[in-house]
């Protein structure tokens, strides 16, 4: 499985739906912060960038993909495979 699947495993399908989108070598990818109610901001390539809510890399959070609650949640309980 690669970087790119991995990721997408463990991520609600409305945040994986964002990534798959992008246009991103996901093996450049190095961080993915989440926090409820804040813009989604990745680490690529040493730059930290916010991402679109169509799936577009910028320096600022304007138009950004916003993480819910709900969101960290499912991302929670995917990664934890529901053990929590």
């Amino acid at each position: 499985m690669g970087k790119k699947e991995e990721i997408l495993d463990i991520l609600p399908k409305d945040a994986g739906d964002l990534f798959m989108r992008c246009d991103l070598d996901f093996s450049l990818l190095q961080e993915i912060r989440m926090r409820a109610g804040q813009p989604l901001q990745i680490l690529y390539q040493g730059q930290k960038w916010f991402l679109s809510r169509k799936g577009t890399r910028q320096k600022t959070f304007h138009d950004a993909f916003y993480v819910t609650e709900r969101i960290l949640k499912e991302t929670l309980n995917y990664i934890a495979e529901y053990s929590i």
